[in-house]
């Protein structure tokens, strides 16, 4: 990533980290909806089937006490007491009507199919056991109670139980899924969130190794400019993304340092140059002149010497 572009690198590493953010959340939106699915299972599904059947055991339990309360009423009392069972058989009706439209399995079909034939079963030894009662016949009565209806009573209420069993291993399977759904849950998310930290860590180690160590470097070598030192090379200068650009903003400026440097001395060189060859030249003049008053001094003196009458006297050069 070293020629990348940070106007690329940033947004592609928030790219990532939202594609991950965005992962995690349908991952556990996901997981939500397993474990709400388990949940209405058991509560809406398997705790009210229970209970439904519960209350169909509860309701026929209720009917063979009226039954054997039956069996021992007095003739006066009996038209009373076959009164209040068909009060409770008409509850123990309503209560396996209510419980038939919840079935959705062929298992609890075929047991619900057994309930009711050894219902009807059951409600026609029950007859055949009144008719018997109101004839005086109290022993073939009690034979029939204790006999043949209680046979049929007891295959009914293991029917009953099974269901009740039944219904208890799916909503134990269903509690054992979500807690597997959970603990998936748990550890994808222990799992997210480390990944996540790596991924805040990769993306903090590359803003400060790519962007906030450079540029703090190229302000340390622009200070280091300004103060007058042209010798220090720019660092990232060969980096082809915005640093790069940086610091080879910042080279033309120290190549511009360097060339303005140069040029200075050149011109304080040609300034001392100048110098010399004035003061060359002014002593030149001053030689000409001093050599030219010679002259002049030696010719007016000669010329005294001659108007004086000195006709021997000469003109020396020096």
């Amino acid at each position: 990533m070293s020629n990348l572009k940070i106007k690329v690198a940033l947004p592609l590493l928030f790219a990532v980290v939202l594609t991950f953010g965005i992962g995690q959340g349908i991952l556990a939106i996901n997981f939500i909806g397993n474990v709400k699915e388990q949940v209405d299972v058991i509560g809406r599904e398997r705790l009210p089937r229970t209970l439904a059947v519960a209350r169909m055991n509860a309701s026929f339990a209720e009917v063979r006490r009226d039954y054997a309360m039956l069996l021992n009423a007095e003739p006066a009392e009996l038209d009373s007491v076959v009164s209040a069972t068909q009060t409770a058989l008409a509850e123990r009706d309503a209560a396996f009507a209510a419980y038939e439209p919840m079935i959705t399995m062929p298992a609890t079909r075929a047991r619900f199919d057994s309930m009711k034939a050894a219902l009807a079963e059951y409600d026609r030894l029950a007859l055949q056991m009144v008719e018997l009662k109101r004839t005086g016949s109290e022993a073939a009565a009690k034979a029939v109670f204790n006999g043949a209806m209680a046979t049929n009573a007891r295959s009914l209420v293991q029917l009953m139980d099974e269901t009740i069993k039944a219904n208890i291993q799916l909503s134990d399977a269903a509690i054992a899924t979500a807690d597997d759904v959970s603990t998936t849950a748990i550890n994808t998310t222990i799992t997210a969130v480390l990944i996540s930290a790596l991924i805040a860590a990769g993306a903090a180690f590359f803003s400060f190794a790519r962007i906030v160590r450079p540029i703090s470097a190229i302000t340390g070598s622009m200070r280091t400019l300004a103060s007058g030192d042209t010798q220090t090379e720019i660092p990232f200068a060969g980096r082809q993304d915005e640093i790069g650009e940086m610091a080879a903003a910042v080279s033309v400026f120290r190549d511009n340092a360097i060339e303005r440097a140069a040029l200075e001395r050149q011109a304080e060189e040609n300034r001392s140059l100048s110098e010399t060859e004035r003061q060359a030249r002014e002593a030149q003049k001053a030689r000409e002149a001093a050599e030219v008053q010679f002259a002049v001094d030696q010719l007016a003196s000669g010329l005294k010497r001659l108007s004086d009458g000195d006709l021997v006297a000469q003109i020396n050069e020096r």
